[in-house]
């Protein structure tokens, strides 16, 4: 079986006045914690936010953010958690495993542990990239794990996928409307 635990939190500085309708509409809508922190005490406001990722993520991310990814001029902070475990719908076999080269993105090839099969699975390619989605199971859901592969190198993967082009507004979520099984 599978565990899916999620969390939202909005963090706001002890300065900021904040519509009560907002702080309302975030708690019923969204089930968000609405927390109070001081940006001008980064150590203590960081400390506050990691300790709720890492009980959102069962300790696996402690230190989501450092005291230096903040600044006194900050004023909000909204914290999406989600925590999944479960199974593979279809499991990797174990005897199709082992260690690979792998190149990271400075372009260095790294040996690392792989994973392979061969099945069906929801699909989509273009010039740009490749998407494969592994389906999860025993979740009441229909949840997955979705991989992109760009088919060009790139400086940064961010901008790849989080384009700010406007013949592409949906960015990556687009690509995943359109895989199919493959």
């Amino acid at each position: 079986l599978g565990t899916i635990l999620m969390g939202n939190s909005i963090w706001v500085d002890g300065q900021v006045q904040v519509f009560p309708s907002y702080i309302e509409m975030a708690k019923e809508d969204f089930f968000a914690k609405v927390k109070m922190v001081d940006f001008q005490n980064p150590v203590k406001a960081i400390h506050d936010i990691n300790t709720w990722v890492a009980n959102h993520t069962k300790n696996k991310i402690t230190e989501f953010l450092q005291p230096s990814e903040i600044s006194p001029s900050d004023k909000l902070i909204l914290l999406n958690g989600l925590y999944v475990t479960g199974s593979w719908r279809y499991p990797f076999p174990t005897e199709r495993s082992g260690v690979e080269p792998f190149l990271t993105q400075s372009g260095q090839s790294i040996n690392a542990q792989m994973m392979n099969q061969k099945n069906v699975f929801p699909y989509f390619e273009n010039e740009e990239t490749q998407v494969l989605i592994l389906p999860l199971e025993n979740l009441n859901a229909s949840l997955g794990l979705a991989l992109f592969l760009p088919k060009k190198r790139q400086s940064e993967l961010f901008n790849f996928y989080y384009t700010k082009d406007e013949s592409k507004p949906d960015g990556f979520l687009s690509y995943l409307e359109q895989t199919k099984p493959t």
